[in-house]
């Protein structure tokens, strides 16, 4: 069977491969699209995403907070 086009749901490769990809093999929906819909729609995604790159600009990859 091909492997059709899709994204990628982080460490779940091997499920997606054997389950997902067998179903939109044969034409039938997304069983992930529910997924993304949910991730797009999420309105503290903007905010987190906001708030991570604050810390990463603050701290950078240093953990210093970590060590005693």
């Amino acid at each position: 069977m091909p492997k059709t086009e899709c994204k990628t749901i982080a460490s779940y490769a091997e499920w997606s491969d054997y389950c997902r990809q067998s179903l939109l093999w044969l034409g039938l929906p997304d069983p992930a699209a529910c997924i993304f819909e949910y991730i797009n729609d999420d309105p503290d995604r903007e905010l987190l995403g906001d708030f991570l790159q604050a810390w990463h600009n603050k701290f950078g990859k240093q953990l210093r907070w970590l060590k005693k």
